[in-house]
């Protein structure tokens, strides 16, 4: 391990006729000191050391292209220091320097990334496509990124890439978020490297919140009852029935063990909101609990999400329910039903692992339109009173 800080100084020991300096890049690694001409001269009042710039000059040109040359300097210092991170040798700053010198030493981005994403889809198989495509259309874009390009300028321009490819912004924001999270995991290591989604946000768009009647719901329990399914649609409800009695997730219900059964109760930390540590404690009645089919490991045998998507649309279209069927709709069926059928949306909250009450008031607004709409039905009752018009009998 070794400590290294670099940054662009102007040098103190020797000033020019016309009283400019030159402009270096300082590297210190170890208390031992090494320094870099970068090949212009500037005088002390255009030099701003904290923000390491140019400033102040007539030709904002010449003023641009020293600008420029500090951060190719820098990044290209970054780079090395990140590749001498991600090693076990012993370097010292006149290597660094040598280094430096040298152009063709370069530490991609996706090499690096490459090996994170098979430590991670270990730990999250299911996961291992999306983090396979983001890296793919990473690779689209620029196949030899280096740490020192990763900034704000990057992701934009890569978003406009995929954008123009035709993808979607759902699709957009969800390599997005899984680059940002990799970049996350490199500096838990110890690499510098700055976030470029500081300045940068990507908007997910918030799909309309649908869930299952009541009477789509039943038709579904009857079905898996009959257990006359293919094996892998059968299993597939059985997974998503278990989401609509408890509202799981689809990460949670593939983590699920029966070690964390204790009693007639379940215990889990959702592991979307596990930053959070909000454990959640919810009551299984014996009907949800005869769902279960194995008695060690893992609750169930989870497919991967896609494939299991594609076993619920055959089993909606067998069971005749008319509300479009992925597995996330089996957590919004269970919210809007127990708050359609008189729960309290602070249970809700709780039984689901919700921090934010923002979250629950999408689910409120949606039993309460259903309802409304449901009375609404049943008003039509009713029309042939509102037809004849009769008088009101005081």
């Amino acid at each position: 391990m070794f400590n290294t800080t670099h940054k662009v100084v102007l040098r103190s020991d020797y000033v020019r006729e016309d009283g400019t300096r030159a402009v270096q890049l300082q590297i210190i690694t170890d208390r031992k000191r090494k320094v870099i001409p970068l090949g212009f001269h500037v005088a002390p009042e255009n030099f701003d050391s904290r923000g390491q710039r140019i400033v102040g000059l007539k030709d904002k040109k010449l003023e641009k292209t020293y600008n420029d040359a500090i951060f190719k300097a820098n990044a290209r210092l970054f780079d090395i220091i990140n590749t001498l991170h991600f090693t076990d040798k012993v370097f010292t700053v006149q290597t660094i320097a040598e280094m430096y010198s040298n152009k063709s030493i370069r530490t991609s981005v996706q090499s690096v990334l490459a090996g994170l994403i098979e430590q991670e889809s270990q730990r999250y198989p299911t996961s291992k496509k999306d983090y396979a495509q983001m890296l793919v259309k990473l690779n689209e874009y620029c196949s030899s990124a280096t740490f020192g390009d990763i900034d704000t300028v990057f992701v934009r321009k890569w978003d406009l890439h995929m954008l123009s490819n035709g993808l979607q912004e759902s699709t957009r924001g969800k390599h997005h978020k899984n680059f940002k999270k990799f970049l996350a995991l490199v500096r838990e290591t110890g690499a510098k490297i700055i976030d470029p989604y500081l300045n940068f946000k990507v908007q997910r768009p918030r799909g309309s919140r649908m869930a299952l009647l009541n009477s789509e719901l039943d038709k579904l329990i009857e079905l898996f009852a009959t257990n006359e399914l293919p094996h892998n649609e059968q299993e597939a409800l059985r997974c998503f029935l278990w989401s609509c009695g408890t509202g799981m997730r689809y990460q949670d219900v593939v983590n699920l063990t029966h070690g964390q059964f204790i009693g007639d109760k379940m215990e889990f930390v959702p592991q979307k909101t596990r930053k959070l540590k909000l454990k959640v404690v919810f009551p299984i009645g014996p009907n949800l609990m005869a769902l279960v089919n194995t008695k060690t490991g893992r609750v169930f045998q989870v497919t991967q999400n896609a494939t299991l998507n594609k076993s619920l649309k055959s089993v909606r279209k067998k069971a005749g329910i008319k509300t479009p069927m992925s597995f996330h709709i089996g957590r919004h069926t269970f919210a809007t039903l127990f708050l359609e059928n008189g729960g309290s949306p602070e249970v809700c909250m709780e039984l689901m692992g919700i921090s934010k009450w923002e979250t629950i008031k999408i689910y409120i607004h949606l039993a309460e339109s259903r309802k409304r709409k449901a009375n609404l039905l049943y008003d039509a009752r009713f029309l042939a009173i509102n037809k004849q018009q009769v008088p009101n009998v005081v």
